[in-house]
């Protein structure tokens, strides 16, 4: 991850990031067909005792930590931890087509190995975390790519704004610790960096009647509303 300077290297956030990933690896691993099943093999079926979470996954706010602590061991520190968004075949399992020759004889293929990327949102920054989708047909051509990650532009490169998947159907969560509502959604990636849908769809409303430091100014006059509803509520 040394490779991008702006990158949080924070522990905590690492340990909340790392845990999430160990989650959708479990659901992922039960549900998946096996690469050597026959054709049309049907997928399992998740147990009903546990839960499915996400794509769009808010830390624990201190709800939880009373809830589960008559004593709670309230740490500032897990205030900072921001939400991430896993790009992944079991939540949009229609990502399997190679973006470069759309070719469907492909394989999904791990995780990003440079980590999430930055996520610019309009309270508050965000995290992505994709997926590698490996192209077989263009894997035999030179000098082309067959390896793409659900967090690059690349990826996306062939497709419009509104064609992206705008929601999960359990993506709609409200954060205890902002009180702000994450309508899920995949952000919009570009090659030096990446938009939450709220703030690209407010960049797009705002933009033929502001200039960009009319838009920064307003940003800032939300997030400050923002925080003043924040300090209220708590």
């Amino acid at each position: 991850m040394g490779n991008r300077k702006t990158q949080s290297k924070g522990e905590r956030q690492l340990r909340w990031e790392a845990e999430v990933v160990e989650y959708v690896n479990t659901i992922y691993r039960m549900t998946k067909v096996h690469g050597n099943a026959r054709a049309n093999t049907a997928p399992a079926n998740l147990r009903s005792d546990i839960p499915i979470i996400g794509p769009v996954f808010e830390p624990p706010g201190y709800l939880h930590l009373q809830k589960r602590n008559n004593s709670p061991s309230i740490e500032p520190g897990s205030t900072y931890l921001l939400a991430i968004t896993i790009v992944h075949p079991f939540f949009y399992p229609g990502l399997g087509s190679c973006p470069g020759c759309g070719s469907n004889n492909t394989n999904w293929d791990g995780w990003t190995p440079t980590g999430p990327r930055e996520v610019h949102g309009v309270c508050r920054e965000e995290r992505a975390l994709g997926y590698q989708l490996r192209c077989k047909d263009c894997k035999g051509v030179n000098g082309k790519d067959y390896c793409f990650a659900t967090t690059s532009a690349e990826f996306w490169k062939n497709h419009e704004h509104w064609e992206l998947p705008r929601k999960f159907p359990l993506a709609d969560i409200f954060s205890p610790l902002t009180h702000q509502k994450f309508q899920g959604g995949i952000p919009y990636f570009f090659s030096r960096s990446a938009a939450s849908r709220e703030l690209f769809n407010l960049i797009i409303e705002l933009r033929p009647a502001l200039t960009s430091a009319g838009i920064s100014e307003h940003i800032c006059r939300m997030f400050q509303q923002n925080l003043n509803t924040c300090t209220i509520l708590i």
